[in-house]
């Protein structure tokens, strides 16, 4: 019984932990595209990441964008402090994406794919937080009937 109740309040945290964070991503995000502009980068070159259990499918996606007569080539992700950096949108080398950038910084970016992926993340949380908590009604239900005297 003790272990289905840490099970389920285990799971509540997870959710939690991911709704939290999705949060503050998103609370950043914001923030710093608020005074961005925006170009089109090119793919140059994907990478599957082979250091996980990649069932997700998820890809390091690399660009290149010119801002005045500067070229840059970069990674694909937000330069927030949390932020959900892989993309789980499949590219092909060569497709244009919209990305951000700071005017007074264009190596800094972010990209509308981060943005999705957080609130992919969130909704997950919730989930999972919603799974937690109607575990933890089940086994407090469980208990209170385990421990009434029957008559």
């Amino acid at each position: 019984m003790k272990k289905g109740i840490i099970m389920s309040i285990g799971f509540m945290l997870i959710g939690l932990g991911y709704v939290v964070y999705s949060v503050l991503a998103q609370i950043q995000y914001t923030q710093f595209v608020a005074d961005c502009e925006t170009c089109e980068a090119v793919v140059t070159k994907t990478v599957r990441d082979a250091h996980q259990n990649n069932f997700l499918g998820l890809e390091d996606v690399y660009i290149a964008y010119t801002v005045g007569d500067t070229e840059y080539h970069r990674a694909l992700s937000t330069d927030t402090k949390i932020a959900f950096s892989q993309v789980l949108t499949n590219f092909d080398v060569g497709e244009k994406v919209t990305i951000y950038y700071k005017p007074e910084n264009p190596g800094k970016i972010a990209t509308p794919e981060s943005n999705k992926n957080g609130l992919l993340a969130a909704v997950s949380g919730f989930i999972v937080f919603v799974f937690g908590l109607v575990l933890l009604i089940n086994y407090i239900k469980k208990y209170k009937k385990e421990k009434t005297p029957a008559t």
